[in-house]
């Protein structure tokens, strides 16, 4: 049994977070610890394996210095500040406490977390992006670590094109999703949609990362084509984000659109709506591995993915989604294609109905406990 510690900022509504949740509920037979140390706690409810137990770092001592110290230096600097505080705490509690192994989960927001402990051990950083980034993938920074996790091959290889001195660090891991738990989700409730409509459903953050705005253009562009659609969007904006909320707001207001882009806000279940669209879409600019991507496959969503990393992964294009250009124009016509082709979009709904998503899981699952070194003969 090894005894194994996350460092996560918080259990807020977020894919990595989700990400976070689904694994540790399909860990067996060890001892897992989950270090927090911020306010946010919406996801912990989900957490059902019963080997886990949460500490957290009371954020009053942080908000506190910070409020304090904002009396007297600019907020920029008393967040500095309160960072290096919850930092040392966070050390403070791995040199008491004695882990086989230790991640940071979020490692692209926390890439400085342990770059002062002095402390060693098997550490891991868990990088939840695409892109490279010169500053997450500093020698003061990676050399902490023993193995970088990045959640796909693809990832892997843009890393390791852009730092070949990290390629014995880097190891790929993909998302697990709790797929019985999903399908069962997915059958509560009455009918969603209209008969009479086709009906596209996304499924985000209200964030420029996501696209929306990509999606609200190609809603207008496809309104001129088709009298009867409705698009949905599940998600809604962190506080830091709100003024991108406003701006899609007003870009919706504009194109007159109020009646067929529809935000709905967050949903604590939406696989109902995954599973009773007519399509799927992932107007996203980036995606390492969007989870709710794999979340609307597990519906047996058919799926239109601008191309990101993460679409490449999950989608083989004309297969099991279609995967367009990066922009409004490309987006609306692969909407429009799938909305002409009945028999397309069969196709690749039968396609999507066949993808394993057990034998998925259980090869996940291998590549974690051969990342914690526990011996499995699992297949």
């Amino acid at each position: 049994m090894k005894k194994i510690l996350f460092l996560l900022e918080d259990l807020r509504y977020g894919g990595v977070e989700m990400s976070f949740v689904n694994l540790v509920n399909a860990i067996d037979g060890h001892k897992i610890t989950l270090l927090t140390w911020g306010k946010e706690d919406a996801l912990s409810c989900k957490l059902k394996n019963k080997n886990i137990r949460i500490k957290r770092i009371p954020p009053f001592i942080s908000n506190s210095l910070y409020s304090f110290l904002k009396l007297f230096i600019k907020p920029e600097k008393a967040t500095m500040y309160k960072t290096w505080v919850n930092k040392l705490l966070i050390h403070f509690h791995l040199v008491l406490t004695q882990y086989d192994v230790t991640i940071n989960y979020h490692y692209k927001n926390n890439a400085s977390l342990l770059r002062t402990l002095k402390k060693n051990g098997n550490f891991v950083a868990w990088y939840h992006s695409s892109k490279y980034y010169d500053y997450h993938f500093q020698e003061k920074y990676t050399h902490k670590y023993n193995k970088i996790v990045v959640v796909n091959d693809l990832c892997a290889e843009v890393i390791c094109r852009h730092n070949p001195a990290l390629t014995d660090k880097i190891t790929s891991i993909e998302n697990l999703v709790p797929y019985s738990e999903i399908m069962e989700k997915s059958k509560i409730g009455e009918d969603l949609f209209e008969k009479d409509c086709f009906n596209i459903v996304t499924c985000a953050r209200l964030d420029q990362e996501k696209g929306i705005d990509t999606a609200v253009e190609a809603c207008r562009i496809l309104k001129e084509k088709i009298s009867g659609f409705k698009w949905y969007l599940i998600g809604d904006a962190i506080d830091s984000k709100k003024e991108y909320e406003n701006q899609i707001k007003e870009l919706i207001k504009k194109y007159e659109l109020e009646d067929t882009f529809i935000l709905l806000g967050s949903k604590q279940n939406p696989f109902p709506y995954f599973a009773q669209c007519d399509l799927y879409v992932q107007p996203s600019k980036e995606e390492a591995c969007p989870l709710t991507t794999t979340e609307a496959q597990v519906c047996g969503a058919v799926i239109v993915a601008t191309d990101t990393v993460g679409a490449r992964h999950l989608i083989k294009n004309g297969e099991t989604g279609i995967i367009t250009d990066n922009n409004p124009d490309a987006l609306a016509e692969g909407i429009y294609e799938m909305y002409n082709d009945n028999e397309k979009r069969n196709f690749i709904s039968e396609n999507v109905k066949k993808l394993d998503f057990e034998e998925s899981n259980q090869k996940i699952l291998n590549k974690f406990y051969d990342l914690i070194g526990v011996t499995t003969d699992r297949e």
